[in-house]
Formats: structure tokens, C-alpha cells, sequence
């Protein structure tokens, strides 16, 4: 089991909890018998499905209390234990608040949420652009192209591609691919003492001579610009974005060679190959 769906199952507790806290609340209000009556019956229901919930993320954590691990995965991202607490109490909180005006409530925070996942998404994709996780690479003697873009090949430097890639908190509890990455530069070594063929992908190298940047800087949306979207964006979206590993181009002799870069996330780590098409 993943951390996020750990975490969401933690969510699901509090959540479970706080719709069970709801129907209780309810039962001392001066309503009829029969809506005290049913309202007994949904905190049994919610109580239950809290037990469940919990019992699952027990096995799955090899924990009986697994908050602590969970805060401390949230606080090495570099967020606060308060704002771990807050989000606990912001779930709890509507979970009451479904409870005693589901009418409303309900409809209201399931469109709020799903609208709220699909800015989300779309944020990450105009910052990430294309997801395809087998990049085509052509190259040529004088160009190298990636996708849809065009790169000039050095004679004098062996180039290579270096990643960005982001994992989103999993305190982010929302329906949407964690994991997102872009080419960020080519790094050029005049001599860096690893080639395609004995490439380690976790290899450490020194700084590059010279570092050519790609720039999606300008196909990026006017929304981005908007300070409270950014804030967003850079301190949650992108609190966990990292550069990759420098990952040599193939060593070509014949041109043009059509390759394809296959990206994978094993565990959040991103990880890239090459495979010969043409």
C-alpha cells in the first residue's frame, strides 16, 4: 500500500468520525423521535465504517497508531505539525457539517472538491506539460529532438538530459497521478567520465561545464501569474520537486537514430531508459 492511500484511509477515519459526531450532536437537538431515531442508526453506521477504516490502515501500517508517521512524513516535506493538525481538524470539521445539513452541505462540498482536484490538475499540467512516459528522441548529427523539441547537438560535449520531477504531498488528499516531470536542461561534460554504455542512474557526477535550460515558460497559462495560484503551486504542489540524475544520451555513430525515453516512478523515485526504435 502506498503512502497516499495510507494516508487517505487515515483521512477516511477522521472523516467517518466526524459524520458519526454529527448524528450524535443531532440526537440532543429538540428534533421528532423519528429523525432522533435515524440518526442514532447513522452514527452506528459512521462508527463502523470508522472501525473498519482504521482496522485496514493497522495491517497496512504495521501500526496501532500510525498519525505519528504520518506527521513526520509531512513535516520532512518541510510543512508544519500545525498545519498537519489543522487539516485533520478542517476534515473533521465537515464531517459534522454534512451531518447536520447534508441537504446542502453534501452537494456543496462534493462539487468545491472535485472542482478543487481538477484546478489541482490542471496546475500540474501547465507546469509539467505532456505526461507521455515514452519520450521519442531523434538524433542527428546537429539537432537533437525531443518530442516536440528541437535541441542543437555539440560536437564538443557530451550532452545530457536532466530531469524535473515532482511528487506531490501525500497530506494532499485528492484523485489525481502523483508523480509529474519535465526535461529541465541539457548538461554538456567535456569529459565526465561515465558514458551511456556504464551508466548508473544513481550515479553522482560533478557540475556540468555549461547547462542548456528548456524554457515552457512561454506556454504557461495567465492564471499563474496570480499570487495566491502560485503560492499554491510552490509552496504545496512543488515542495517535494527535485532534478534528476544527469542521463547521458546513447553513443551514436549512425544518424539519424530514433530512441525512446521511458520514464517510471519506482516509489516516488523517478527513474529513466533508453530503448532503440530505429
Amino acid at each position: 500500500m502506498t503512502s497516499f492511500v495510507a494516508q487517505s484511509l487515515a483521512f477516511l477515519c477522521v472523516f467517518c468520525f466526524g459524520l458519526a459526531e454529527g448524528s450524535i450532536l443531532i440526537i440532543f437537538l429538540p428534533f421528532k423521535n423519528k429523525s432522533k431515531s435515524a440518526r442514532t442508526v447513522s452514527a452506528s453506521i459512521f462508527l463502523t465504517l470508522c472501525a473498519i477504516f482504521y482496522t485496514i490502515l493497522i495491517f497496512q501500517t504495521h501500526s496501532l497508531f500510525p498519525l505519528p508517521q504520518f506527521l513526520s512524513e509531512h513535516v520532512r516535506l518541510g510543512f508544519s505539525r500545525l498545519s498537519y493538525y489543522l487539516l485533520i481538524f478542517v476534515i473533521f470539521f465537515l464531517g459534522i457539517l454534512i451531518s447536520l445539513f447534508w441537504k446542502i452541505a453534501l452537494p456543496v462540498c462534493v462539487i468545491l472538491y472535485a472542482s478543487f482536484s481538477w484546478f489541482t490538475l490542471y496546475l500540474l499540467k501547465s507546469q509539467f506539460k505532456n505526461q507521455d512516459k515514452h519520450i521519442s528522441v531523434k538524433i542527428d548529427k546537429t539537432l537533437l529532438s525531443v518530442g516536440e523539441k528541437q535541441i542543437q547537438k555539440s560536437a564538443d560535449f557530451y550532452q545530457f538530459f536532466v530531469f524535473e520531477y515532482c511528487t506531490i504531498p501525500d497530506s494532499l488528499c485528492i484523485p489525481i497521478p502523483r508523480n509529474y516531470f519535465k526535461l529541465k536542461s541539457i548538461a554538456e561534460y567535456k569529459n565526465p567520465a561515465i558514458s551511456a554504455e556504464n551508466f548508473v542512474f544513481n550515479a553522482v557526477l560533478p557540475a556540468p561545464e555549461n547547462e542548456i535550460a528548456v524554457s515552457y515558460d512561454e506556454d504557461k497559462p495567465k492564471i499563474l501569474e496570480n499570487s495566491l495560484v502560485s503560492a499554491y503551486l510552490n509552496t504545496i504542489l512543488l515542495k517535494k520537486c527535485v532534478s534528476s540524475r544527469p542521463i547521458p544520451l546513447p553513443e551514436e555513430k549512425i544518424y539519424p537514430s530514433i530512441f525512446s525515453l521511458n520514464i517510471a516512478f519506482i516509489k516516488n523515485e523517478f527513474s529513466a531508459t533508453f530503448e532503440r526504435d530505429l
